[in-house]
Order: C-alpha cells, then sequence, then structure tokens
C-alpha cells in the first residue's frame, strides 16, 4: 500500500527534510545526574513502549545542557528551499543512549527536553522527526538579531552579550496541575556564573578547526568523562534518536502513530571551539509541568540549585540535518495492517463456507 500524499499548503510551518542549521553557537554545560533515573525515562520513552523489541541503555551518569543560537534554519528540499528561512534561540538536554547485541546495535543522543523560541523550529522538529520541542523564552548572549525576537527578549540577549549574565529560559507552564491551576508563563531553569575569571570568560581551543577531538585533546582539559557525549560531535556525525507520536482523536490513552526515529546531524563544520572558564551552576524551578530534576535524577540544594561540571565549552558550526529514519514502529492498532486483512479474508471465508454448507445440508439433507 502507497502512503498517503501530503497536503502541502503555506501555512504549515513545517521545513521538508533535509534541512540546513547553519552558524550555530552553542554552549555546552555537563551536570552530574542518577544512572537510575536515567534508565527509568529511557524505559518510559524507549523500552516500554516497543514491548520489548527494544533495549535502550543510558549511558554514563551525565547529561548535557545547551543553550544555542541558530542563526540560519533551511529546508535543503529544491522545493523547501524556496520557502525561505528562519533562526531560533533554543536550550535542551542531551542523554547519551544505546542498544547492545545481541539487539541491533544502536547507540546515539535522546533529547529529554529542547525548547526553541521558535513556531517553525517546534512544528518542524515535532512533526518531522518527533523532537520534545515546546515554544519557549530564551535568553542569552546573542551574536546575531533575529527578527522573530520581540524587543523584551531582544534587549535581554543584547544584555547579556555585554556582561556575564545567566542562560535563562522561560516556558508555559504548571506549578502544581491541579484543577484550578492555570498556566503561566515561569522561570524554568538558568545557568549562572558562580565566579568571573581574571584571565576572561572563555580560552580558544581552535579556530578553522577541521576536527573536535584534535582540538580538545591541544587544550589538555579533562573530558573524558564526558567522552559519550562529545564522541558524536568529534567523529562530525551526531545521531539522534526520538520517540515519535501522536495521540489518537478518539481516545486520551491511545496514539494514532508511535516510532522510534532516527535522524543525523551530518557535514558538521566546526568555525572555532573555546572553554569557558570558572564556575558554573544551574537552578531549576519546582513546576509540576516540567520535571527536570525528578526525570533526570539532579540532586538540587534547598534553593533548587546544583553546581555543574567546571569543564563547559562553546562550539560555533553548521550543519545538515538528515531526513531520518524509522528505527521501530508500533503496528497500526496494535495489529499489522497485512494480517487484520487476512483475518477479515478469513472470516469471510469462513462465513461463505458456512453458508455454502447450510444451503447443501437444506437441499440434499445430512
Amino acid at each position: 500500500m502507497e502512503p498517503s500524499r501530503y497536503v502541502h499548503h503555506k501555512d504549515l510551518q513545517v521545513f521538508p527534510p533535509p534541512i540546513h542549521c547553519g552558524d550555530v553557537r552553542l554552549y555546552a554545560f555537563f551536570a552530574k545526574a542518577d544512572p537510575l533515573a536515567l534508565q527509568r525515562w529511557v524505559d518510559r520513552w524507549f523500552n516500554l513502549p516497543a514491548r520489548g523489541e527494544l533495549d535502550f541503555q543510558a549511558v554514563g551518569g551525565h547529561v548535557m545542557l545547551t543553550f544555542q543560537e541558530v542563526a540560519s534554519l533551511q529546508s535543503l528540499d529544491p522545493q523547501g528551499a524556496r520557502i525561505g528561512s528562519t533562526s531560533e534561540l533554543e536550550a535542551s538536554v542531551w542523554v547519551p543512549i544505546a542498544q547492545k547485541p545481541p539487539r541491533k546495535p544502536i547507540a546515539g543522543l535522546a533529547l529529554p527536553w529542547i525548547w526553541p523560541d521558535s513556531s517553525l523550529a517546534v512544528a518542524t522538529g515535532r512533526e518531522l522527526y518527533g523532537f520534545r520541542k515546546q515554544l519557549s523564552y530564551v535568553r542569552m548572549p546573542t551574536e546575531t538579531t533575529h527578527g522573530h525576537h520581540d524587543t523584551e527578549t531582544a534587549a535581554a540577549c543584547a544584555a547579556a552579550a555585554q556582561s556575564p549574565a545567566p542562560f535563562q529560559l522561560d516556558t508555559l507552564a504548571f506549578r502544581t496541575m491541579g484543577p484550578d491551576d492555570v498556566a503561566r508563563r515561569y522561570e524554568t531553569l538558568r545557568i549562572e556564573r558562580v565566579d568571573l575569571p581574571d584571565v576572561g570568560p572563555v580560552v580558544a581551543l581552535g579556530d578553522r578547526v577541521e576536527s573536535l577531538k584534535d582540538a580538545l585533546d591541544r587544550g589538555g582539559h579533562d573530558l573524558a568523562r564526558f567522552a559519550s557525549i562529545l564522541c558524536h560531535f568529534s567523529e562530525l556525525r551526531v545521531p539522534m534518536l526520538l520517540t515519535k507520536q501522536f495521540r489518537a482523536v478518539d481516545s486520551c490513552d491511545a496514539a494514532c502513530h508511535l516510532s522510534v526515529v532516527e535522524c543525523c546531524a551530518t557535514d558538521l563544520e566546526f568555525e572555532s571551539i573555546h572553554l569557558l572558564l570558572g564556575r558554573w551552576r544551574l537552578v531549576v524551578q519546582d513546576l509540576a509541568s516540567q520535571p527536570i530534576a525528578t526525570d533526570l535524577g539532579l540532586e538540587l540544594d534547598a534553593d533548587g540549585a546544583m553546581a555543574l561540571d567546571p569543564v563547559a565549552v562553546k562550539l560555533h558550526y553548521s550543519f545538515d540535518l538528515d531526513a531520518g529514519k524509522r528505527v521501530w514502529r508500533a503496528p497500526e492498532n496494535d495489529e499489522d495492517l497485512e494480517i487484520r486483512v487476512l483475518r477479515e479474508v478469513r472470516k469471510r471465508v469462513e462465513a461463505l463456507r458456512d453458508d455454502v454448507l447450510a444451503r447443501v445440508r437444506a437441499r440434499f439433507g445430512g
């Protein structure tokens, strides 16, 4: 059976793949997390929905938190390229996961949360690949101007670029998720510098670099414990594993589509790599609809804060996001279409057989 034709119209806000992300400035921080909590998250989003067909494991005991500025996001499809481009600010959480033999070996980065400030990025990411994107409000030291930003966001980003201001994420969230709770814009998390080194905020590890690994090795900094995350970037190919789902229209608990998708950031071209100096800390708000600390197993103090690892990096690069592929898909309505067709054919054949036998017996007796 051929797939249904996609209905194109101009206001879908979904770029056809593959997609080019140009002039990306990504700030990466690392937080210690509870491996058991990470595995519970992996089981919930990958292993349990697949009902034993997949067996992914969380790798390591750290997560990567990033704030990134994407100056240009545009489709590489010949027809999609004529649409135009957009830009975005985005915050993300990354968790390395892997499936080992006897299952099919698959490894990549899962993203429990990804918060862009562009509706185009939300629609494209969720509909095409299954990124768990939420339209949000991001403030960070930006280096370019983005046309879709309101004046408040633009002013905050400009101020952050001139001072050691925190990286801040606000989301539309529920604090308690009770019947009387109302969704409001809350500060959800921020990453702030605890001290400002006298030698400056960043140290260049390489400009016009060809290999991230070589640049990090030349810097002589201890990034070994984050190898499970950074190794993908160093190989110039970043595989991402996502659970793509759409809720069924006639049921609160059913999905009309459920699959695990792998997509890859390829053709990474690095402009520069910097090490962010000083000490940083993460502050997470207690919001019922954003259970970040609980799901990741973050050890927060009474103020909702924790120290981040002293190693942090800034990457300036561009990449292409491929069209992706399905790793696993749930059968439609818990049954494969071919099985349902065969079952229906068998029922009709049996009904016809019973009808013929009844007619024969009625005519000839016996």
